[in-house]
């Protein structure tokens, strides 16, 4: 998780995190909990610090911003995720039709599917929060539902570690509309902890069914 809110720890059944010098975590009967703190960096290097573990399915749990297609509180799997992590490149060099791409295990997208998430996003890893409100249009004009801080870093640390890996993000603004900084009513926090609290249960139910089908032994 890049972060790690009350409601999400909540959802999850973690009272509270240990913290070491990078990271926190948690560990429950049926799977671990880490918080990598926001940014590609720390989040990728969180999944390439579990490559010599018995890790075998990683699961990515945070929040993005709608490009507009969708709405504060939505969750959604993720089933690309294009990657415009450099800030200095996104600056001064942007070139807007050839992001790299990373993708999702499509076995277990496939399964979360079946279990209930019926939205799948494109996702955009950005580097500026300030730079994807200027550049909203031309996201949209290359089927960018989502954008996010982590989600090609996660795909592609897990790739090379051969680990399969899935994202499931909650909207928590939109770009130029709702952005993330503005305050928001009581009623539309309201139903983004409902929307949380409902992704960790998704989340958890849906490790331990896995769990049963494929043991551990």
């Amino acid at each position: 998780m890049p972060f790690a809110s009350g409601d999400i720890l909540n959802g999850l059944g973690v009272k509270k995190l240990s913290r070491g010098k990078l990271y926190g975590c948690a560990h429950t009967k049926d799977f671990s909990v880490i918080h990598s703190g926001m940014g590609t960096s720390l989040t990728g290097d969180a999944v390439l610090y579990l490559k010599e573990s018995s890790c075998m399915n990683l699961f990515l749990f945070g929040g993005c911003g709608s490009t507009g297609t969708l709405v504060v509180s939505e969750v959604v799997s993720v089933s690309l995720a294009y990657e415009e992590e450099s800030f200095s490149k996104n600056i001064f060099n942007p070139v807007h039709n050839q992001w790299p791409s990373f993708y999702p295990d499509r076995t277990l997208e496939e399964a979360f599917e079946k279990a209930g998430v019926l939205k799948r996003a494109n996702c955009l890893t950005v580097s500026s929060l300030k730079l994807e409100g200027e550049r909203l249009g031309e996201f949209k004009g290359q089927s960018i539902d989502i954008v996010d801080m982590e989600c090609s870093a996660f795909f592609s640390a897990a790739r090379f570690n051969k680990q399969k890996a899935v994202a499931l993000l909650f909207v928590t603004d939109v770009v130029n509309q709702k952005p993330f900084y503005e305050e928001r009513l009581a009623t539309e926090k309201k139903l983004l902890q409902s929307s949380i609290k409902k992704g960790a249960h998704f989340l958890c139910d849906f490790i331990r069914a896995d769990i049963q089908k494929n043991p551990i032994v």
